[in-house]
């Protein structure tokens, strides 16, 4: 398939302008292909659920959490990727309103990247509430 005709998809969503999602994948179809067009829409339902990683950081008590299970585990990707020890201590705040096994997998996963993070007061506090 040719560059030219993902660029007119992203143009697409560019210019959705509150398309219908049932025209905007007719759109698709008719530019990508039966199949691209399947997948590319079932991705831009996960992509449009996700809250940006930096609201969560900006706001972790607050920020929405997705409902979708594929959503969340992008989400929670996408801040295991920003963690750090400026912003781990909103990661923990955030994790701690996910499903438990969820929150535990995204902290457990940023701290075995960075074990420094370790150290951060957020995860302390985290991790003297679970031997309670």
């Amino acid at each position: 398939m040719k560059p030219r005709y993902w660029e007119f998809a992203s143009n697409i969503v560019r210019h959705r302008n509150g398309l219908d999602p049932e025209a905007e994948r007719a759109l698709f179809r008719g530019t990508v292909g039966e199949a691209a067009a399947v997948e590319f829409a079932a991705f831009l339902k996960v992509w449009r659920e996700l809250p940006h990683p930096r609201a969560i950081v900006n706001d972790p008590e607050n920020a929405d959490i997705p409902k979708n299970a594929s959503a969340l585990m992008a989400l929670c990707g996408a801040l295991y990727k920003l963690a750090s020890d400026v912003n781990f201590d909103a990661i923990v705040t955030y994790a701690q309103r996910l499903r438990r096994e969820v929150g535990e997998s995204l902290v457990g996963a940023c701290v075995r990247r960075e074990p420094t993070l370790q150290r951060s007061p957020g995860f302390i506090r985290w991790a003297a509430a679970k031997t309670q």
